[in-house]
């Protein structure tokens, strides 16, 4: 059985919307545990990047009424 046709049965036997997000949510947490998933490496995996660096917006100059 191929992913498309389970994804497509539990659409089927899902309720909708928030709930199905939720058991959706909670059968891949369970499948996660169930393969060995460590929290820690997966967290080192990702702080071992660099941060993100942020553009600096710079202010613009005040405008001067050129009239006085």
């Amino acid at each position: 059985m191929n992913p498309a046709a389970i994804l497509g049965f539990l659409k089927m036997i899902l309720p909708t919307k928030k709930i199905g997000a939720w058991i959706l949510g909670i059968m891949g947490a369970a499948l996660a545990l169930f393969m060995g998933v460590n929290g820690a490496e997966l967290k080192a995996s990702y702080c071992a990047s660099d941060a993100v660096s942020l553009p600096v917006i710079v202010a613009p100059a005040p405008l001067v009424d050129v009239k006085k």
